[in-house]
């Protein structure tokens, strides 16, 4: 009995083996020669699925896994090729991206946050001034007996806050 096996191997430019085929000839020597052909192909290592061509496969640019195009997603800011244990969510709209751009997401959320409550307080002050600008503008103070000093000190009362106000707002641009 004799018997011929050959094998056949794909391979990256690294070397990995992709694809195996064995086939196997035998020849009984009473006449009856038999072929048996077997293929493995590589295994996804997330999903387990086997890849069949080469082209299908993709590494993760931040830990190096191979996976599938299946599993395989990009990050939606810096572009870079994520399997599935390294890639985030982020927003309502669920973007996927690397933990490194999520950080960035995540801070810039905190600080339009913070600006947006640093602007709400600030619209609130100017309203209650605008309030006060207001009284001291329609004369009410003219019915009381002493109209004219309550006037006054409404007005210097008012000075006052908004030379605070001004204050605050130059102080805040000095720390930008």
């Amino acid at each position: 009995m004799r018997r011929i096996v050959k094998r056949l191997f794909k391979q990256d430019n690294t070397g990995k083996v992709h694809m195996e085929s064995v086939q196997e000839l035998v020849d009984d020597e009473r006449g009856t020669v038999s072929e048996m052909t077997a293929t493995t192909f590589a295994v996804c290592q997330t999903c387990s699925r086997p890849v069949e061509k080469l082209g299908e496969l993709r590494g993760c640019d931040r830990c190096g896994a191979s996976c599938c195009d299946r599993c395989a997603t990009a990050c939606a800011i810096c572009s870079r090729h994520l399997c599935p244990q390294c890639r985030r969510g982020f927003g309502e709209k669920q973007l996927t991206a690397c933990p490194e751009c999520l950080s960035i997401l995540n801070e810039r959320l905190e600080l339009q946050d913070r600006l947006l409550q640093e602007k709400t307080a600030f619209e609130r002050l100017v309203a209650v001034y605008r309030e006060q600008v207001r009284i001291v503008q329609s004369g009410m103070f003219h019915n009381y007996p002493c109209g004219d000093l309550l006037e006054h000190l409404a007005e210097l009362r008012l000075m006052q806050k908004l030379s605070k106000l001004e204050r605050a707002i130059t102080d805040h641009g000095k720390r930008e």
